[in-house]
């Protein structure tokens, strides 16, 4: 996608600048996945799926955070409804552990 955008806008970077950014973007990707199967091999998969549901929030406030992004009513909002999504996952799977125990 990176590349039909390069096409289609024409920034000012030369052919080493785009070598460069491709190159740390699928470095940084391929990092990224190896870390994440490394680690999911190792928890549960349900534990697995909440964590990729965080993602999108992750990112957003990284974004705020690093690159001062703006912190909208919407970012806010759609950061709540992640959350609220994640726990209407989690909790009944916590209750049906708990009565598992019993």
């Amino acid at each position: 996608m990176g590349v039909l955008s390069y096409s289609w806008q024409r920034p000012q970077l030369g052919g080493q600048g785009m070598l460069l950014a491709m190159l740390s973007g699928a470095v940084t990707s391929g990092l990224g996945y190896v870390i994440w199967y490394a680690a999911v091999g190792r928890i549960n998969t349900s534990t697995a799926a909440v964590a990729q549901l965080s993602v999108p929030l992750i990112t957003a406030v990284a974004g705020v955070w690093l690159l001062q992004e703006a912190l909208t009513t919407r970012l806010l909002v759609a950061g709540l409804v992640i959350l609220l999504g994640i726990a209407l996952v989690s909790l009944p799977a916590r209750n049906r552990r708990a009565e598992e125990g019993r």
